[in-house]
């Protein structure tokens, strides 16, 4: 399922919470938040880190992983952690041949905001994630673990 914004990821949180059947206050609790922290952000009040939205992915069975965009099943990047994913945007980055001020100007953000999210001195937004994402051509999927299982033993 493919992620766009922390809007959009405020949906799925609230959609898969729903249909696992799993009430707000037990899912707040297992994610080490409160009851009414959880509520704004499924109705889109609070912004998702990439912190939660990995938390969150995890405790529903399922991994979230960059993908390079116009493919399907190859070339899938896991993010392990906040700071896993600096450093897969700035290898993206120069791999796509881009200085680290030829990124920045594409996101309309300057250098040094570029250079925190990929060394993770501030939490990043879903938003913020996916916006870096398209510009180096990839896409914010989450992906179940038994998907990701076989895929890796085929």
């Amino acid at each position: 399922m493919k992620i766009t914004t922390s809007q959009q990821a405020s949906q799925i949180l609230r959609t898969m919470r729903t249909a696992a059947e799993i009430p707000r206050g037990h899912l707040a609790k297992r994610l080490f938040i409160s009851y009414k922290t959880l509520q704004k952000r499924e109705l889109g009040q609070f912004t998702i880190s990439v912190e939660t939205l990995h938390a969150t992915a995890a405790e529903f069975g399922m991994e979230v992983h960059l993908l390079p965009r116009g493919t399907v099943t190859t070339g899938h990047l896991a993010v392990n952690s906040r700071r896993d994913l600096g450093q897969l945007i700035r290898d993206l980055r120069r791999r796509a041949g881009l200085s680290l001020g030829d990124l920045a100007a594409a996101l309309g953000i300057t250098k040094s905001g570029l250079g925190n999210r990929e060394t993770n001195e501030r939490a990043m937004s879903v938003t913020a994630l996916t916006e870096t994402l398209d510009a180096l051509g990839y896409d914010l999927i989450a992906v179940p673990r038994a998907a990701v299982a076989e895929r890796r033993a085929a």
